[in-house]
């Protein structure tokens, strides 16, 4: 059985802390330039703090603006992205 250093959890939470899309080219419509489906789903939680609606929201714009067809669902939550 492996054990999963609590440790992680600290350096995993500062780099979703840290983490910008927009510095891997400019803007998130740069960023996602390099992606090739033919559909994409993102899913934005309504009150989550840590990836925020707003955000969900301009990603999936930027995957529209790379004309790849998306879909962008809302789904309430009282628990933000992580009810457990």
């Amino acid at each position: 059985m492996h054990v999963f250093d609590p440790n992680c959890y600290l350096y995993l939470s500062s780099a979703m802390d840290r983490f910008d899309l927009a510095e891997h080219g400019g803007s998130f419509t740069a960023a996602l330039r390099a992606v090739r489906s033919e559909e994409v789903l993102v899913i934005g939680v309504e009150s989550d703090m840590l990836f925020q609606i707003q955000e969900q929201a301009a990603i999936a714009q930027a995957f529209e603006h790379n004309a790849i067809p998306t879909r962008f669902v809302r789904m309430p939550s009282l628990e933000g992205h992580d009810p457990s």
